[in-house]
């Protein structure tokens, strides 16, 4: 088994391109990263879904270990590292990311000496973006109601999910050297993907190509416009992943949702400004500890 300390756990978040990590960077990268996804049958989808959903009554970590250790050995990887990457480590937005300490715990147990990696998004670019990714994923509430929802399949207005200094600080408490784990911001990413993907590497230990054509391919495509309106109509009737048991089945819902994305729309879809600064303003003064350390690790870097 490969030892803790060349493990590498990619936490998420959601909408800060896991999508583009998941699907392209690592797997182009696959021999110097060590990568295995954990959505695919042949890989480790088995270990991800027990980590993310078996009951605390009844997890062991000997039994993950089982079903990690089997996916290793069937691999037979040529290298000494592995790359994990699971935005839903970092907990759903929609439940209130009341998973998140539980998942980190079954990791950290697991991997004593892991590496982790964290990206996180400025508070209102996130939620818009979030909540684009809720009606994609068939939610009928409005942007409104998706700030104030405090129900069982709709909580993200509890907020824990932007709480990222919280997060941070509890990850950094449990390992043994704060270089351990890595913060990046996605607004890096849009900015100098070449920038940010290359700390990234650095950080797991090895170097990219600056030249590799890996940013032709848009995964993900966000919603846009009228498209917004469209499909939450489309989702009140239309089984989905967030309502599977509608009267329309969900090859429906796939059917419309590609169409819809194909219409042309000319302005972009928002929640209200005024809606989202006061969503998020209670968690802003304290994520910007967060990105003053690293902006301030940054600085030192290009000043040494």
């Amino acid at each position: 088994m490969i030892k803790s300390d060349k493990i590498f756990i990619h936490l998420g978040l959601h909408k800060t391109g896991s999508t583009f990590l998941q699907r392209t960077f690592f797997p182009y990268y696959q021999k110097e990263s060590g990568f295995i996804s954990l959505r695919r049958k042949r890989a480790l989808s088995d270990f991800n879904q027990y980590i993310l959903r078996e009951n605390d009554l009844t997890y062991s970590k000997e039994k993950a270990f089982e079903l990690l250790s089997k996916k290793i050995s069937i691999k037979k990887l040529n290298t000494e590292k592995l790359t994990l990457s699971e935005e839903q480590f970092s907990g759903s937005p929609w439940n209130n990311a009341k998973d998140r300490k539980r998942n980190f715990d079954r990791l950290i147990e697991l991997f004593p000496n892991a590496n982790f990696i964290l990206v996180v998004r400025n508070e209102q670019d996130l939620v818009q973006s979030l909540y684009k990714e809720y009606i994609k994923k068939g939610g009928t509430a409005s942007g409104k109601n998706f700030l104030s929802a405090k129900q069982p399949d709709l909580e993200f207005s509890r907020g824990t999910y932007l709480d990222y200094y919280t997060y941070y600080k509890y990850i950094l408490s449990h390992l043994s050297l704060s270089n351990k784990l890595l913060v990046l911001l996605y607004e890096d990413f849009k900015i100098n993907p070449i920038k940010f993907l290359s700390e990234l590497s650095e950080f797991i230990g090895f170097e990219i190509d600056p030249t590799a054509k890996m940013f032709q391919k848009i995964d993900n495509k966000s919603l846009v416009g009228v498209q917004v309106n469209l499909l939450r109509f489309v989702n009140r009737f239309s089984s989905s992943f967030r309502q599977p048991y509608l009267l329309v089945p969900q090859s429906f819902f796939f059917v419309a949702k590609k169409i819809i994305l194909k219409l042309p729309a000319k302005k972009k879809f928002n929640i209200s400004e005024d809606l989202v600064n006061e969503f998020c303003k209670r968690f802003k003064k304290n994520n910007y500890q967060l990105t003053s350390i690293k902006h301030s690790k940054r600085d030192n870097c290009n000043d040494t």
